[in-house]
């Protein structure tokens, strides 16, 4: 999935497949793990429009905030290991 860069102290880039409502978001990592990538399932279009859209300033204009707020803990998710054939584990958020 291609992804455009983000203005983000926690966030490197963004992605969307508005098909599959698929984002993928690549997150800063530490300079000993490096970046990881995750892909957050059943996204509806809006949520990638407010994370990419450089003027939305929405939670005083964190992105990595507006995500901690919307997306995480409420939709699955998969760790993308780019160096492999696909993504490893599903997650699932709902879990009690």
């Amino acid at each position: 999935m291609n992804r455009i860069p983000v203005e983000s102290s926690n966030l490197i880039s963004v992605g969307y497949d508005p098909d599959a409502k698929i984002l993928e978001i690549e997150f800063r990592g530490s300079k000993k793990s490096g970046s990881k990538v995750y892909r957050y399932f059943g996204i509806p279009g809006w949520i990638c429009y407010d994370l990419t859209d450089p003027n939305l300033l929405l939670y005083d204009g964190s992105k990595g905030t507006y995500f901690a707020k919307v997306v995480k803990g409420r939709f699955k998710y998969e760790e993308v290991k780019e160096d492999t054939d696909g993504p490893i584990a599903i997650t699932d958020s709902n879990k009690d």
